[in-house]
């Protein structure tokens, strides 16, 4: 005989019908099961053999059943579990025989014992490997002495005697908001009623928690960056008034061609695209700049913004946007990068071409504006590409054209998705060719915007005439920062340094014929 199952415990559920209750583990005698009954109120009890059941198929390897004599009521459990005194009653003379079906009712037993004791354990509540914490099931604990010390767990009774003792020392109505307890992050309870105090520093918005401080703590910082940031662009501002741009009069030639809300466009590498600073949002040297002409001219638009990151770790460098990649379905998307020398048609840089159905291409922004522009390029076999917010197609865009237009875009409204965010996502729907340059963020369809058009590696030398004549063309001001990743070409490679100068000559070509600055 062997015992060849792990289990000592067989659980069923009762339904008032069902009187037979077969189980597989093996047991010697009728009184090593104990049968526990859970009626449908949740109260337990033991039954009794010869009363309440009996029992079929003791030494059986194949196991047993229990037979109650009438239905249990349901729903309810019924727990079967062998449970064996641990005693040893089988005695071998020294010489004597050796009897096999002894040696293994000794053994089946002592295995029984063991499997006993794993379903105790399995029962206890214990702590996981590598964890500082004990793991209940979900199950409660019962019969738990009420806590002494300061980490001891709390009881039922104990929280009801001390939310009782705090209620004792109200006074008034027992609804009233002097009387309602509330606890501050610093663990101490107070009335609710502090937290409309202005004067103490220790109440009011110190007592609602944010993070790992408090609401206080950042209404404090952010009142020093807004101070930070004033004082930023009120330097600017002042520099542009009176500095080289004044001297130049390159602000009042902006402000007399704005009465067509014509783009402002930033032309840089990864300088301007922001790296190292962070916080691009509060750190680029771009967005300072768009906040101190949004405040000049009265306008809100963020404008474009780089789609990639830079750096990792503590030199990450991220705007507000969240940029993602997919594929319908799941699996690998197939987009592209067009950039540097197969980029040199792109305005903003970089690019990404699909020539599948089923890419994605989404971004998830703050709703702090109200129009969300989709760039792509318009050319000869251009496809298709669905446009969804928050889920929901608004329109279908088709990118074919009979000639290259690099400056073309889609809008749309965005709407918030009642979490403050508005995720615009663009799925290809043909396999022509699709290439999307990104996303601008803006107050109004028409309105003065600043569009950075930075990728980081960005060279002048990888830019077509055509390009710099469409951005020239009608723009307000043009800011060129580009030169730095040429410099070593330049010096090395006189045929480069001709093409980079070719650049700076369709510059001030266009510069001058379109009257931008």
């Amino acid at each position: 005989m062997t015992v060849n199952t792990i289990s000592s415990v067989a659980e069923f559920e009762t339904n008032g019908v069902t009187t037979n209750y077969p189980f597989y583990f093996k047991f010697l005698a009728n009184e090593d099961l104990v049968v526990t009954y859970v009626d449908p109120l949740g109260v337990s009890s033991t039954l009794t053999l010869g009363t309440h059941y009996s029992v079929n198929g003791a030494g059986n390897d194949q196991g047993g059943s229990i037979v109650t004599t009438s239905a249990l009521a349901g729903p309810g459990q019924l727990v079967v579990s062998r449970e064996m005194e641990a005693f040893q009653q089988t005695s071998l003379r020294n010489q004597g025989k050796f009897l096999a079906e002894t040696h293994e009712d000794v053994f089946d037993k002592l295995t029984m014992l063991i499997q006993q004791g794993f379903s105790t354990f399995k029962r206890a509540l214990t702590r996981p490997f590598g964890r500082d914490y004990f793991f209940a099931e979900g199950r409660r604990i019962a019969s738990v002495k009420d806590p002494v010390e300061t980490q001891d767990a709390a009881t039922k009774h104990s929280v009801e005697s001390y939310v009782s003792s705090i209620l004792a020392t109200g006074q008034g109505p027992i609804n009233s908001a002097e009387n309602v307890v509330y606890v501050y992050p610093d663990g101490i309870a107070r009335s609710v009623q502090s937290l409309a105090t202005k004067d103490n520093p220790l109440l009011g918005s110190s007592g609602i928690a944010r993070n790992s401080g408090s609401v206080r703590d950042a209404l404090l910082s952010l009142d020093s960056d807004i101070t930070t940031a004033e004082e930023s662009i009120a330097a600017v501002s002042k520099r542009t008034e009176s500095g080289v741009f004044a001297a130049t009069n390159v602000l009042p030639r902006v402000r007399a061609r704005i009465s067509g809300n014509p783009p402002i466009y930033i032309f840089g590498d990864s300088i301007s695209h922001g790296a190292f600073a962070g916080d691009l949002y509060r750190n680029g040297w771009v967005n300072l700049f768009k906040r101190m002409l949004n405040k000049d001219f009265g306008v809100s638009s963020y404008g474009f913004t780089p789609l990639m990151t830079m750096g990792a770790g503590p030199t990450l460098s991220q705007d507000i946007h969240e940029i993602a990649f997919a594929k319908v379905g799941g699996g690998a998307h197939s987009w592209s990068a067009r950039e540097g020398s197969t980029g040199t048609y792109v305005p903003q840089g970089l690019a990404w071409r699909s020539t599948a159905v089923d890419n994605i291409l989404s971004t998830t922004i703050p709703t702090f504006q109200r129009k969300v522009f989709v760039w792509y390029i318009a050319q000869p076999g251009g496809g298709t590409f669905s446009v969804k917010v928050n889920g929901t197609v608004v329109g279908t865009v088709d990118t074919n054209a009979a000639s290259l237009l690099p400056i073309s875009a889609y809008v749309v409204a965005a709407l918030d998705n009642g979490l403050g965010f508005c995720k615009v996502e663009c799925t290809t729907t043909s396999t022509g060719i699709v290439e999307l340059c990104g996303f601008s963020y803006n107050g109004n369809d028409n309105e003065l915007t600043v569009n950075n058009f930075s990728n980081s590696g960005r060279r002048l030398r990888w830019t077509d005439e055509n390009v710099i004549n469409q951005m020239m063309n009608g723009c307000a001001l043009f800011v060129m920062a580009l030169g730095v990743n040429d410099w070593g070409d330049n010096i090395a490679d006189p045929a480069y340094f001709a093409e980079f100068k070719q650049r700076i000559d369709w510059l001030i070509s266009y510069s001058i014929s379109t009257k931008s600055r």
